[in-house]
């Protein structure tokens, strides 16, 4: 026998077709704000369309003023189903040379919940890491 489906939610009725077409994006654009003041990771994440698509700009927390990460494209965009049209969640990494940022995203409550990994490449023997914050807009 050869499986279909591995969870209940990722089954589809005889004849039944999964939802196509571009996802809702529009609940992931705008400005999102850490919601803890006193964070030493990302602070702000500002998210917009781009193309059917979206982009992603990170900050990072600084003195006197935040890192800009620069803009990166969300490398996967995810619905919250396979009946649904609405966005969910993303993917986006981000690439510093010395370290790598990649971060998982998704929507719940009215916040973004941001997990992200965090990796080091310079040898430098700091240890990898992961973090999760949340985030209103």
């Amino acid at each position: 026998m050869t499986a279909t489906y591995v969870r209940e939610a990722d089954r589809l009725e005889p004849g039944e077709a999964p939802a196509a077409g571009p996802l809702e994006l529009r609940p992931f654009t705008g400005t999102w704000r850490n919601t803890n003041p006193a964070s030493r990771g990302i602070v702000r994440l500002e998210v917009a369309e781009d193309e059917g698509g979206l982009r992603v700009r990170g900050f990072g927390a600084g003195s006197p003023e935040a890192v800009d990460w620069g803009e990166v494209p969300a490398s996967v965009i995810y619905a919250d189903g396979l009946r649904s049209k609405k966005g969910h969640a993303f993917l986006a990494s981000f690439d510093f040379g010395f370290q790598e940022s990649h971060l998982q995203c998704n929507l719940s409550q009215g916040l973004l919940i941001v997990a992200s990994f965090n990796v080091f490449k310079d040898g430098s023997g700091r240890s990898n890491y992961f973090s999760r914050e949340f985030y209103h807009s």
